[in-house]
């Protein structure tokens, strides 16, 4: 399994996260040949396991998603507008 190329958003959310302690890991729940996974996320204390288990192609995709969630949810440093035309 190889993980994807991030993006420089995808990046900086990951940072931003593990600064802030949220902390995102994929944990076996089945190895082998159909290798499958649940989602571990650490914030504040708390522990979250995802319900749903994903495969080796989906894994990382959604845990970049999840990190910039909490990226977006919780960083207070405000966003540039988005450019207007006139």
């Amino acid at each position: 399994m190889t993980a994807p190329e991030w993006t420089e958003e995808e990046r900086t959310a990951f940072v931003w996260c593990i600064t802030n302690d949220i902390k995102i890991s994929p944990d076996p729940v089945k190895s082998g040949y159909n290798e499958y996974f649940k989602i571990i996320i650490k914030i504040n204390g708390s522990v979250i396991v995802s319900p749903k288990q994903y495969g080796p192609k989906e894994l990382y995709p959604k845990m970049l998603e999840i990190y910039k969630f909490y990226y977006n949810k919780y960083n207070e440093t405000p966003k540039k507008p988005p450019l207007q035309c006139k």
